[in-house]
């Protein structure tokens, strides 16, 4: 059995579900919730949509790990990464030195389905037909799959609302 870490880190693609249930696990748990894209929002004083536009993924890579650096210092959290956090391998190590990583896993047509009208995705917004958004989530989870099975637990998201994702993982980690 693995041993369970200071923070709960959940990682995986956009609109597996990250933010909702993290927000309800922390809930559950009694710990204090932190969105890394919410932090960077504050810290850059706009949105990560416009960080992406204005200044580039280079910039919001940079920005996304001064925050990890910073929340992973702290204990006893619930924390949401972005989906592209864990591809750098700095990030994803500091994240695992003081975090059990939970992989939330959609399939591709379910992140599809839950993103395609939410225009605040700044990897999405280059894809225009659904057709196009369908073949961008796959390309992009297809790369990205290595980092993600990095993590210490993995949990298929598509066919599960948010209540029975925090359960499950209150279960799987034994915090009950």
């Amino acid at each position: 059995m693995k041993k369970i870490k200071n923070n709960i880190i959940l990682i995986g693609f956009m609109g597996a579900g990250k933010t909702t249930i993290g927000k309800l696990l922390a809930k559950y748990l009694h710990r204090k919730f932190i969105d890394t894209d919410n932090l960077i929002e504050k810290f850059a004083g706009k949105s990560v949509s416009r960080i992406f536009n204005e200044d580039g993924e280079k910039k919001f890579r940079s920005l996304e790990k001064k925050m990890i650096s910073k929340i992973v210092q702290k204990d006893n959290l619930v924390i949401a990464v972005g989906g592209g956090a864990v591809t750098k391998p700095k990030n994803l190590s500091k994240l695992k030195k003081n975090g059990t990583l939970v992989y939330l896993y959609a399939i591709a047509k379910e992140i599809l389905k839950r993103i395609y009208n939410k225009h605040h995705r700044p990897l999405m917004e280059i894809a225009i037909s659904k057709k196009e958004k369908l073949i961008r989530i796959k390309d992009l989870l297809a790369i990205r799959k290595t980092y993600y099975e990095k993590a210490d637990y993995t949990l298929n998201t598509s066919n599960l609302n948010t209540y029975q994702v925090a359960k499950k993982i209150i279960k799987l980690l034994k915090l009950s």
